[in-house]
């Protein structure tokens, strides 16, 4: 699916939204980056600090921890 371009397809696809003032949203909108990323591929390691708030328009998003027996686990998964 490709990223929403318009207001109305952002509020469909992101309801949370709904509650910002129309400038706010704009603004949020033209400010927010679209990135794109491979099935598989780390985007934060262990420690490291997100500058974003991550919004799935598709795919999902994995997030996860090693145990200690080197195992992995799942913490939360976005679609």
């Amino acid at each position: 699916m490709e990223a929403p371009t318009n207001t109305s397809r952002w509020l469909d696809q992101f309801p949370a939204l709904a509650h910002l003032e129309s400038p706010e949203l704009r603004r949020l909108l033209e400010t927010s980056p679209i990135s794109t990323f491979r099935a598989g591929e780390t985007i934060l390691g262990v420690g490291q600090m997100g500058g974003s708030f991550p919004m799935v328009v598709s795919g999902t998003l994995r997030v996860t921890m090693m145990s200690p027996e080197g195992r992995e686990i799942l913490l939360y998964r976005l679609q």
